[in-house]
């Protein structure tokens, strides 16, 4: 999941820890090349920041000055990860929720309705049995059971389509509801974090860009898929 924020500031951790924060995490959005860490020319000379690679190493002609400042980034990244987390329902409202649930949309509706189509796919197999009877016992003629096996059959290839796409259909309600859980799983402890940790950034983020006006796209590990 992708979530677009602009650039806020707010107080930094310690140097040596923002540092090695969103190690192997940022990237340029332009070039897509690893951000260098940048540092204060004057002064301590400490660690404030990141700026892109390509611009650093070969110059504005290869791609645009991103940077951003470890102040920024990690108040908007600390405020992504808050916003992700108050998203997410209590349990009991969850519960509520599946309670409530559209019947239609439910495995077992998908259930009935494959049983449905299966009990009439056998039952038309039947007939094809009792006609191919009927006609060896010379009751139809060789064209009426033709026509009749024709129909019965075309009857079954459209059965077993709406059975296709109502498996499929069962197959991707299950998967969705795989992902919400994993998502809940992985924010429901940060709803009131006020600090970033590096086992934090790892367990929720794969990586983030930084645009040319220094905002960011940050690209989670794990999203709503109801959201």
């Amino acid at each position: 999941m992708v979530q677009k924020l602009q650039k806020t500031r707010t107080k930094s951790t310690g140097s040596m820890e923002a540092n090695g924060l969103f190690s192997g995490m940022l990237y340029c959005a332009d070039c897509k090349h690893a951000m260098l860490r940048k540092y204060a020319r004057r002064g301590t000379k400490g660690f404030i920041g990141y700026i892109c690679k390509t611009y650093k190493t070969q110059g504005k002609q290869f791609c645009d000055s991103h940077s951003i400042d470890i102040k920024d980034l990690e108040e908007t990244v600390l405020f992504s990860i808050k916003n992700e987390a108050k998203k997410i329902l209590n349990e009991e409202d969850i519960d509520e929720l599946k309670k409530m649930e559209v019947y239609n949309d439910s495995r077992e509706c998908y259930e009935m309705q494959l049983d449905g189509i299966q009990k009439r796919i056998d039952k038309i197999e039947k007939f094809k049995r009792k006609t191919y009877g009927n006609f060896m016992e010379d009751l139809i003629s060789k064209e009426e059971y033709m026509e009749y096996v024709s129909g019965y059959e075309d009857e079954i290839k459209k059965l077993q389509e709406q059975k296709r796409l109502l498996e499929g259909k069962a197959d991707l309600k299950q998967e969705l509801n795989a992902q919400y859980d994993e998502w809940v799983e992985a924010f429901k402890n940060y709803i009131n974090i006020r600090k970033l940790t590096r086992d934090m950034v790892l367990e929720l983020i794969e990586r983030i860009e930084v645009n040319i006006d220094g905002s960011i796209i940050i690209y989670y590990k794990f999203q709503n898929p109801y959201g």
